[in-house]
């Protein structure tokens, strides 16, 4: 779904789908930040053509907390061209995400 998300530039589908994600991620139940880790966020990088698009969308903190798992699913090779993308966008990087509206903002 967040793929076809992108390659149709549904913006409000997208807000969805990260907002309730990250949600999900910053909850203390594991039986809600498990599967947003390993079925959602672990998944994101494995279409290169999508880094770019993906990106925007990720707050700091979601990159804090799952990068291990980038980095276990990539390989070193691809990790370190995703960290070199990460740095890239880190403008585009958000501080926090509000998940009432799964809007993504700079505070």
């Amino acid at each position: 779904m967040e793929q076809e998300a992108h390659d149709h530039d549904d913006r409000e589908k997208l807000r969805r789908i990260y907002g309730f994600a990250e949600w999900c991620l910053s909850q203390p139940d594991q039986e809600l930040w498990n599967p947003a880790a390993v079925a959602f966020y672990e998944h994101l990088f494995d279409e290169s053509r999508l880094w770019s698009k993906v990106i925007p969308w990720l707050s700091r903190d979601v990159i804090k907390m799952v990068q291990e798992l980038w980095q276990e699913r990539l390989g070193k090779d691809g990790y370190q061209k995703l960290l070199k993308a990460l740095a890239a966008q880190a403008d585009e990087t958000k501080e926090q995400n509000i998940f009432s509206t799964g809007e993504i903002e700079r505070i």
